[in-house]
């Protein structure tokens, strides 16, 4: 099952749950948020070339924390920071291959949409950030190859409820899907139009699914 599948339907569950509730129940104004959360992260092809093949990201674990901050009963912000080591995977044309990891770091500031009843809250969040990438790899004969780390621009999105156990304490489910710039290819397609000739482009954005579920402490001004 590919990431988006997984995404697609995460989001699906947490949008058709928060919708049940009425909109027009108090949220909680005026409070700050801490969560510690934890689960799966779905990479894709990361890097391409013609000559060399493609480098993908192998899905792994994933963990981080978020601070937030809700100005009204409808709208808040959030800083967050989630971290990931994911093996990479070598579809190249020579035998063997190279093996290794790449740490991801990460760092986002969201807009927050909220709607939902006092127990359970939906969100819809968009925002902004940058992704820390720093390669582990070892060559073909055994030998750890340098390699630098890189810093790139990213976005992302997320829906996802809060489902509260008392009124400072929630379990909360995300879904999001994340794109960084990397100035290199990273995939491509051929896009046909039914009067215009099929062109092939290039692609140099990666894209990535996270699911997690973790635990929220609200506290009120």
């Amino acid at each position: 099952m590919s990431s988006r599948t997984v995404l697609g339907r995460a989001f699906s569950v947490a949008l058709g749950a928060a919708l049940l509730a009425a909109p027009a129940a108090a949220q909680r104004d005026n409070s700050f948020e801490i969560s510690g959360f934890g689960g799966g992260y779905f990479g894709s092809t990361i890097y391409q070339s013609v000559t060399y093949g493609t480098v993908g990201l192998n899905s792994s674990g994933m963990w981080g924390a978020r601070l937030g901050y809700n100005f009204t009963r409808g709208f808040g912000v959030e800083f967050s920071w989630s971290g990931s080591n994911p093996s990479m995977q070598f579809n190249y044309p020579t035998n063997p291959r190279p093996s290794g990891s790449l740490g991801v770091n990460n760092y986002d500031f969201d807009a927050m949409f909220n709607f939902g009843q006092q127990k359970i809250w939906g969100y819809f969040a968009l925002g902004l950030g940058w992704s820390d990438f720093s390669p582990s790899v070892t060559g073909t004969g055994g030998q750890p190859i340098a390699t630098s780390g890189q810093s790139y621009f990213s976005g992302n999105t997320a829906i996802g409820m809060k489902a509260f156990i008392n009124p400072h304490l929630a379990v909360q489910l995300d879904a999001r899907y994340r794109w960084s710039q990397t100035n290199h290819s990273t995939g491509g397609s051929t896009v046909c139009y039914p009067y215009y000739p099929c062109y092939y482009y290039n692609s140099t954005y990666y894209g990535a699914g996270e699911l997690t579920a973790g635990l929220t402490y609200v506290a009120f001004k």
